[in-house]
């Protein structure tokens, strides 16, 4: 039976289900092109106009036209005549001056053109990216390390009560990625010695973002590229928090570096880790499936990782006590130890 164009279209229907998804891309498109030029930040400092804005961008004029409607057609823009006004959900996480602004979304940007390449690994299993994180243009680094951090503000109220530290003097963060953690660690615990561990090249990153920050006196920035005595001899840390790394390598290599990451760990000691983990069938939660096919294309080997993957990594590189927990927002923690003889 044959149905009417009403029934297609109405709302909820099979069409309007696909047809959001086969044309998201094109609002996406919209957003990340105004964030790019910063027109939302434009018109709320008073350059609502085409003639203003364009006397600000080095742009076509006929083409912003079009792309400002657009935005008003997304609800993103209003339009009175000549002027453009921004709604409030783009004044607020949409101008950077905004506390709430949504800085991660550049981030996102940056993944455009990776998402492109994917018909292309499809069939070949070839990936276009070959550059590692640090070897990234630093408004890359930068966008990729702000975007960690506003879900890190986000979570960290969740995830807090996780890290115990008790026995702890010395604490280390694997990866400028989730810097939060060792700045809240830091202000809090200003008897512990705190650390954050990466090559140079991400610290210097992360410490131009953190210029404006008040840096406790009790945590350092550890650089992998230079020789120190504590990475040499090993074992002084009573505890150590990583997050996303483990995201951006295969099973081996993640069992590799969880192994110098146990050397690292005082006896007695634990790692602490925090992500969100796939299920078994590697088909929830959407968000976590999604990663898996970021991951695919813009990584040489990272993939999601299940519960089991985790387990079987931590004790091949010589933990014990492998602990998960869930938080309340559906994130997971796992605690791993090493015994107190090593």
């Amino acid at each position: 039976m044959k149905k009417n164009i009403i029934t297609h279209l109405s709302e909820g229907s099979d069409y309007n289900m696909i047809q959001d998804i086969a044309f998201g891309f094109q609002k996406s498109q919209l957003l990340f092109t105004a964030i790019k030029y910063d027109i939302f930040s434009l018109i709320s400092e008073g350059e609502n106009t085409i003639d203003k804005l364009i006397a600000k961008l080095d742009v076509n004029q006929e083409a912003l036209e079009r792309l400002l409607n657009a935005l008003v057609s997304i609800d993103l823009l209003d339009k009175n005549g000549l002027f453009y006004k921004n709604k409030s959900i783009s004044e607020k996480h949409l101008t950077r001056n905004s506390e709430e602004y949504y800085g991660f979304l550049s981030h996102y940007a940056d993944l455009w053109e990776s998402w492109g390449t994917l018909p292309n690994v499809l069939k070949t299993g070839e990936i276009v990216a070959s550059k590692e994180l640090h070897e990234k243009d630093d408004d890359f680094i930068e966008y990729f390390l702000y975007a960690a951090d506003w879900y890190d503000k986000l979570e960290l109220p969740y995830v807090k009560d996780f890290i115990k530290m008790d026995g702890v003097r010395n604490f280390l963060k694997i990866g400028t990625i989730g810097y939060r953690y060792p700045l809240y660690i830091a202000e809090k615990y200003p008897d512990i010695s705190v650390y954050i561990l990466d090559n140079e090249r991400m610290l210097d990153v992360l410490q131009n973002i953190l210029q404006n920050e008040k840096i406790p006196d009790n945590l350092h920035f550890m650089s992998t590229d230079l020789k120190n005595d504590c990475l040499a001899s090993g074992g002084c840390f009573e505890m150590i928090y990583m997050d996303s790394l483990i995201y951006n390598n295969s099973i081996l290599d993640n069992i590799t570096s969880l192994q110098n990451i146990y050397n690292l760990v005082a006896n007695g000691g634990r790692l602490l880790m925090h992500f969100q983990l796939i299920n078994d069938a590697r088909t929830e939660p959407t968000i976590a499936a999604l990663q898996s096919v970021n991951l695919l294309l813009n990584t040489k080997s990272g993939s999601a990782y299940t519960k089991t993957d985790l387990w079987v990594v931590l004790r091949e590189a010589g933990f014990g006590n492998i602990e998960f927990h869930n938080t309340s927002i559906k994130t997971n923690i796992i605690e791993a130890h090493k015994s107190n003889i090593g």
